[in-house]
């Protein structure tokens, strides 16, 4: 309500014949699966303006049962910013888990 703005996602995506950055060249992957939920928050307390994102997901190689290489299982954003005169003053920290690499 007003200018607080709270999304929630749910995702379920699947893809045949998937394009990948291997070792030094593209690879094909038969079948992939990923599936999550995303939460974001965006608003103003005063003048400070707040956005916040959170992912929860499970990317799959379905052929191997293997989280997909250099696919995070959780992302997470923070922004922060505030107006000084002329000026806006703002920090900005970002997340991510692990990210596979290498043969799966």
């Amino acid at each position: 309500s007003g200018s607080q703005i709270l999304r929630g996602t749910w995702f379920n995506t699947r893809v045949r014949d998937q394009l990948a950055f291997g070792t030094n060249q593209f690879e094909n992957i038969d079948r992939t699966k990923n599936t999550g939920l995303e939460l974001s928050y965006s608003g103003s307390v005063g003048t400070t303006d707040l956005r916040a994102s959170l992912t929860q997901q499970d990317p799959v190689d379905e052929t191997t049962a293997k989280q997909l290489r250099r696919r995070a299982k959780s992302l997470a954003a923070l922004s922060v910013s505030q107006p000084l005169g002329a000026w806006r003053l703002g920090v900005d920290l970002r997340y991510s888990s692990g990210r596979p690499d290498g043969a799966n």
